[in-house]
């Protein structure tokens, strides 16, 4: 079934576009949720007005995105974390933990948006990628510190 797209789907295509999909998929979700038309000829007449309403929009978020990846890439991002005995971290850095101090800045950037290249297993300064939207991507350093251990110091009262 032939389908014209309301809104930009990822991995089907952006507004506009006029797509194959299978009949369920078309008739059981992207109709009925109102992200694409039937592909008759009086909406494809309309195609052309949604494709400019979906660049005014695209233009839009891309200006506020990229105002807010330079606004993220100067908020410090730091993760303290117990490292054992041999000197190596218990697990590892992941994006949650990344979105979480991102949050307590001020910035709701969702965890999937984050995008670690490899995990993060060592004390340091790291690269981390975070796409904003599809044509916006920062990257942040990520600064990985040992937290101070809470071992307990024997003293007159609890020796053995």
């Amino acid at each position: 079934m032939q389908v014209i797209l309301n809104k930009s789907v990822e991995a089907l295509g952006r507004a506009g576009d006029v797509v194959k999909v299978k009949d369920g998929y078309a008739r059981n979700y992207l109709l009925p949720r109102e992200i694409a038309l039937l592909a008759s000829k009086e909406n494809l007449a309309l195609v052309a007005k949604i494709q400019k309403k979906q660049e005014i929009i695209e233009e839009k978020e891309r200006v506020e995105m990229s105002s807010l990846a330079e606004k993220i890439q100067k908020v410090p991002v730091e993760l303290a974390v117990l490292i054992g005995e041999e000197g190596k971290m218990f697990g590892s850095i992941t994006a949650t933990d990344i979105a979480k101090v991102l949050k307590e800045a001020g910035f709701d950037v969702e965890k999937k948006r984050i995008h670690i290249k490899e995990p993060i297993k060592t004390v340091g300064d790291h690269e981390v990628d975070i796409r904003l939207s599809v044509d916006v991507t920062t990257q942040i350093k990520v600064k990985v510190s040992e937290k101070p251990s809470e071992k307990v110091l024997p003293t007159e009262h609890n020796q053995v």
